[in-house]
């Protein structure tokens, strides 16, 4: 696990700290949503559409993935090499 945890810094490194913050926000915020909105989600669409709890944990886990996926998939605020002035 130690390692899992290196490497996942060493690879936030290399990224850069403005792509690390924003990826690290859109991740505590997908959290955050599927936390918020569990009931409705599992409880109204998942599972009114005959999924078992196995299928709809499936369909939320696929879901936070999708989101972790755009979250890295972001550009950084500020740029990472200052534009010439040309």
């Amino acid at each position: 696990m130690w390692v899992l945890a290196g490497f996942g810094a060493i690879l936030g490194f290399l990224r850069g700290w403005n792509r690390e913050v924003i990826a690290t926000a859109g991740i505590l915020l997908a959290t955050f949503g599927l936390f918020q909105f569990d009931a409705l989600i599992r409880g109204t669409l998942l599972l009114s559409i005959g999924l078992s709890r196995d299928q709809s944990f499936t369909i939320q886990l696929l879901i936070f993935f999708a989101i972790v996926y755009i979250a890295y998939q972001n550009r950084s605020f500020l740029p990472d090499k200052p534009r010439d002035a040309n």
